[in-house]
């Protein structure tokens, strides 16, 4: 819980004929992380890499026809549930399957999805051909809607042997400017326009065909919009065109209809089927492309993986019962230089609140192997600072009625759920938080106030936030000394900038500016320049000056450093320390926010002339801070743990153990009893 599970490396030499059955029952524990074999791994015996046997290949084949009848599923209307409902609503229970062999559930896949993927994809392909038909005709309804204002028809706009005719769109202001320069080229033509809209107007022009290209320029410089007539509606007068659009467009709508009420009941009838196919071929696709991770020989596979310690003697009786027997396994301590360049996967074993946490925890980086998981950690630390910043009573049960449903109560996927149990955490300390400074849904005089309140005393939060900064820093300083003690490195426990001197001098420092304050410390400081350096050494030496030495020390002697870079390093701790616990004044000052955008939520119910806007105001008021104080409180409470704290002990430098598993939602196996 504080460090990732223990690992044990496993190999196992299986008989060929084996493999099949061996891996059948690994993919259902979900307890070996494997590794890929390599040429060499065995210097006594020659290895083949693996490879696959063609299944993964039908098997997509079949998973390319079932996830496309799916999508059309996805165009039957829906139910016209809520999207409360949606969130609530039990999905369908999984249904119990027999574990069968590839070629066994390609026939089965065949069978099921010849005659049904013909029907499916035939209603896809009509719709489609629908969908293309309403936009011809749609465009051609664009057309004959121009076109009425003028009285006109497709068929009414024609060319004859000594004319051409041009309708379209143009500007109001051209149509007077393009009739001047047509008649500039000829007296013989015909010009009408009608307004349409507050801009344009629709123009039906008629001049001869002799004229035509230099008509067309002038087209073409006024920005004259020419109207193309559809071709299936050109012999058709204004008020045929017009019945025959909305004729075709009604059929295609009763059709469609009828087809989209078709795939309905088919998605009814067979969509679970086909999730349930679906998730059976993709098991046979991880089966066929997880045989690349093996080295073989002409009768045996060489297995290798990671599994938790506790559990190893449960992987090798899978093995030997899977196998009949016809096995040779061998479990390792992991070693030194597997550990060292971080070969080792890491598998968190978190629970309650902390194992939503470790999705926090996870989006920095993987905890290494062997070091401590500030999961459980953070589970204290990021809802109380959190709090801290949120606080009130009200806003707070909010949060936590909130977190509830999305982790509890909400169908949503997994890292929603644990955001919603993390956000539950967040409410209940912004809760407490709010008894604190005496907050009922930005109201004062409510609850109790059982310290001070944001606005009143700022000074004091604001100092408050310092002694957080001290805490929650030493706490990452204590953990990178106990990753250090566990990695027998004593010496860097003891010299690093965030060990054992570092505390020295984080605490020293602090030590300095409680007893003198900013501007006394600033006067020690001075004292260096000022002709009192006696004086100041003699305040500085042990709590600031000495650990800075050491630390300088021990990069050059521990750590290896060059001395500059060793210098640099103790440089570099004093800003640290000093730069981060600036940052938690972000604490005190986000409380301080909260109170202020809640005191102007105030006096908008104080100049409220009527109860009913005074409610609108308080729910509306509400709802903003809650909306926003919770974002920027979040993202502010992550950056503290992320930046701050996490700096002094946590790299995020592993990566995640990798089970070998299938993960069922729509199928269970059968018990080997009932098999």
């Amino acid at each position: 819980m504080i460090k990732p599970v223990q690992m044990k490396k496993l190999s196992a030499v299986i008989l060929e004929d084996k493999k099949d059955a061996v891996l059948r029952e690994l993919k259902e524990r979900g307890v070996i992380h494997l590794l890929k074999v390599e040429e060499g791994d065995v210097s006594e015996v020659e290895l083949a890499p693996g490879k696959t046997v063609g299944i993964n290949v039908k098997a997509s084949e079949y998973l390319t026809k079932v996830e496309g009848m799916l999508e059309v599923f996805e165009l039957a209307p829906s139910e016209g549930k809520s999207m409360l409902g949606a969130l609530t609503a039990e999905p369908a229970p999984p249904v119990q399957v027999e574990e069968v062999s590839a070629s066994q559930l390609f026939k089965e896949a065949e069978e099921k999805l010849s005659g049904l993927g013909d029907r499916v994809f035939g209603i896809s392909t009509r719709l489609d051909e629908l969908k293309k038909e309403t936009e011809e005709i749609e465009e051609a309804k664009g057309v004959i809607s121009k076109l009425a204002p003028l009285n006109l028809g497709p068929a009414d706009i024609k060319d004859f042997d000594s004319t051409f005719t041009a309708v379209g769109t143009i500007a109001t202001a051209e149509v007077k400017a393009f009739g001047d320069e047509i008649g500039g080229l000829t007296d013989l033509f015909y010009l009408h326009s009608v307004e349409v809209g507050k801009a344009n107007s629709v123009v039906i022009l008629i001049a001869w065909k002799e004229f035509e290209a230099d008509i067309r320029r002038a087209m073409h410089i006024h920005r004259f919009d020419e109207i193309r007539m559809p071709a299936n509606f050109s012999h058709l007068k204004l008020d045929e065109a017009q019945s025959e659009i909305n004729s075709r467009l009604s059929s295609i709508a009763e059709e469609k209809g009828k087809l989209l009420s078709e795939v309905k009941e088919l998605k009814d009838a067979e969509r679970q089927n086909l999730l349930q196919l679906k998730e059976t071929l993709q098991i046979e696709k991880l089966l066929d492309e997880t045989n690349t991770f093996f080295g073989s020989t002409d009768t045996t596979f060489l297995l290798k993986g990671w599994v938790p310690a506790a559990r190893v003697n449960e992987v090798v009786e899978v093995i030997e019962s899977a196998s009949d027997g016809h096995c040779v396994t061998l479990v390792e301590d992991p070693t030194k230089e597997e550990e060292h360049h971080n070969h080792i996967p890491t598998l968190l074993n978190n629970v309650g609140p902390a194992s939503s946490m470790e999705m926090m925890t996870n989006t920095y980086g993987i905890p290494t192997y062997g070091k401590i998981d500030p999961s459980l950690l953070m589970t204290i630390s990021f809802p109380i600072i959190f709090g801290l910043m949120f606080g009130d009573v009200g806003q707070g049960l909010v949060l936590v009625l909130l977190g509830y449903l999305i982790g509890y109560h909400f169908k949503v996927d997994e890292g929603a759920k644990k955001l919603g149990k993390i956000l539950m955490l967040c409410g209940i300390a912004a809760t407490g938080a709010g008894f604190l400074y005496g907050e009922f849904f930005g109201l004062e005089g409510i609850v109790p106030m059982l310290w001070i309140h944001p606005m009143h005393d700022t000074g004091s939060l604001i100092q408050f936030s310092y002694y957080i900064a001290l805490a929650q820093l030493s706490l990452g300083c204590f953990v990178n000394i106990a990753n250090e003690l566990g990695h027998k490195k004593p010496l860097h426990a003891i010299f690093s900038p965030w060990g054992i001197i570092g505390l020295w001098l984080f605490w020293g420092g602090a030590s300095i500016l409680m007893k003198f304050g900013i501007d006394g410390t600033i006067e020690v400081l001075f004292g260096f320049i000022e002709g009192r350096a006696a004086e100041s050494i003699q305040v500085l030496f042990l709590p600031f000056l000495l650990p800075v030495i050491l630390i300088a020390i021990g990069g050059k002697f521990v750590e290896g450093l060059t001395a500059p870079w060793a210098i640099y390093e103790a440089y570099e701790a004093i800003t640290r320390f000093l730069f981060n616990s600036i940052s938690y004044i972000r604490v005190g000052a986000l409380a301080i926010v909260h109170a202020v955008f809640a005191s102007v939520m105030n006096m908008g119910i104080d100049a409220s002339p009527h109860i009913v806007l005074t409610l609108g105001i308080l729910v509306a008021g509400n709802i903003f801070i809650i909306a926003f104080e919770t974002l920027i409180s979040f993202i502010q409470a992550l950056r503290l743990h992320y930046y701050e704290w996490f700096s002094k002990f946590y790299d995020g430098g592993g990566h995640s153990f990798g089970a070998f598993e299938v993960l069922r939602k729509y199928t269970f196996l059968a018990p080997v009893s009932a098999k």
